[in-house]
């Protein structure tokens, strides 16, 4: 949207669509869904450049575009999706004497609960 330096729509800017849960509340009354992840800058690493929702149903998907510094110092664009079920956790397991990730193993939970275990 284009504004003056009075924060007025100029007459010959473009009709602007509302997006629901960003710029409008959605059917849950959400607003500020694509502000997750924007204000992360703990890791000197990592920059977030864009957030954008690709789903907002009862459930919010992400795709975080974000620069990274690799380990020989050059810096890389990648793009990464999310899939935000709410307050919850994930187990992501390593394996230190390997230093790597678990990609296989045995789970005690029950099926079909909200418990998800991440594996690379």
């Amino acid at each position: 949207m284009h504004y003056s330096s009075g924060m007025t729509p100029r007459i010959d800017a473009p009709p602007t669509t509302l997006r629901p849960g960003i710029d409008v509340p959605d059917h849950r009354g959400r607003t500020g869904l694509d502000q997750a992840g924007r204000g992360l800058d703990r890791n000197p690493a990592v920059v977030v450049r864009d957030v954008e929702v690709t789903s907002d149903g009862w459930h919010v998907l992400r795709r975080t575009t974000f620069d990274y510094r690799r380990r020989d110092g050059r810096w890389v664009t990648e793009q990464r999706e999310s899939y935000d079920r709410g307050n919850g956790a994930t187990i992501l397991l390593y394996d230190a004497g390997r230093a790597r990730f678990c990609s296989r193993g045995s789970s005690a939970f029950r099926p079909m609960s909200t418990i998800i275990r991440t594996a690379c």
